[in-house]
């Protein structure tokens, strides 16, 4: 009987402990991502931001932006022929995948050394522009029906953040880092109210060695934004709309036969590069390609000055002469 009290004791005491604590975590309010103020959510922006963290981008957002915005992208999706846009994010696909898979060829080859470009910054900028492309091009907007059904604020979060991820990466052996990076600029920012007048600030920003800046901020449903975004945004959004209307069926109709030829032109030539096994193989596929796009550079008109004239014939006095 004694065993029988002891095991209901102690059953009860870890059920009050449990309940306490989850009465406790119950009262505990989560602390919000943004502060109600202006210069704390430029801060928290700016620390999520520098943490590789974009998501904070869309919270940081009012509600009625984020609505205007899914909006706009369900339009879209619902608008946009669904054969052209997965087939044309698959072309991409496919090419930056044959450009990581034959980027030692490309740069070995004949068209990249004769070209007098740096290989070595070649070959870093293209390692980080293809790893950026592999990233998006595998996410949800890769596919109309993935675009339509996004959850922007998971995209920023995971694609994004790998995007930025990329972006701040440490510079290759040898290479000398950017004179500016934003990321570092921003986990040094420092933030100061000057003014606060109702749902309007001003804040004055500063990072290391550069001058001060000053930006204006609106609040709009609680969120602190740019001024100028605040003042464009039914405009911006009113221009995406008006752009959107123009989707119909009868224009793609038009579109879509030589849209579709110049996509599967573009898959034989990725398929051509898919097939290289060599620098010289890579050379003679492209370079076809280069002297077409360079014979049609020189049609172009030549640049000049704004005070330049008609020229003058042999016939033609110069100006100012003759009678």
């Amino acid at each position: 009987m004694s065993r029988l009290l002891d095991r209901f004791a102690l059953t009860l005491l870890v059920s009050v402990l449990v309940l306490g604590c989850a009465r406790r975590a119950d009262t505990v309010a989560p602390e919000p991502l943004l502060p109600e103020t202006p210069d704390g959510t430029v801060l928290a922006v700016a620390k999520h931001l520098a943490d590789h963290d974009p998501g904070i981008l869309w919270e940081a957002l009012p509600p009625s932006y984020r609505t205007d915005i899914n909006d706009l992208t369900r339009a879209f999706a619902a608008a946009m022929d669904a054969e052209l846009y997965d087939r044309s994010m698959a072309l991409l696909r496919r090419a930056v995948e044959v450009l990581q898979e034959k980027q030692p060829i490309i740069l070995r080859s004949q068209t990249v050394a004769g070209s007098g470009v740096d290989v070595a910054a070649l070959e870093r900028g293209m390692t980080g522009a293809l790893a950026a492309g592999h990233a998006l091009l595998t996410s949800p907007v890769a596919t109309l029906e993935g675009l339509g059904a996004i959850d922007w604020q998971k995209f920023l979060s995971t694609t994004g953040g790998q995007l930025m991820t990329l972006a701040d990466g440490a510079p290759a052996a040898g290479a000398e880092a950017p004179a500016e990076q934003p990321l570092a600029m921003l986990r040094g920012l420092k933030v100061e109210t000057v003014s606060t007048t109702g749902d309007t600030a001003v804040l004055r920003l500063t990072s290391g060695d550069r001058e001060p800046k000053e930006i204006k901020l609106t609040r709009v449903e609680g969120r602190w934004v740019p001024t100028e975004m605040a003042e464009q945004w039914p405009q911006k959004v009113a221009e995406a709309k008006a752009k959107l209307a123009e989707l119909t069926p009868e224009r793609f109709a038009e579109l879509k036969p030589q849209a579709l030829m110049g996509l599967a032109m573009a898959e034989g030539f990725v398929g051509q590069v898919a097939a290289i096994q060599t620098p010289e193989e890579f050379d003679a596929a492209v370079g076809p390609m280069i002297e077409a796009v360079m014979g049609n550079l020189a049609f172009l008109p030549q640049g000049g000055t704004e005070e330049e004239t008609p020229a003058e014939t042999e016939d033609a006095p110069p100006a100012g002469e003759g009678g």
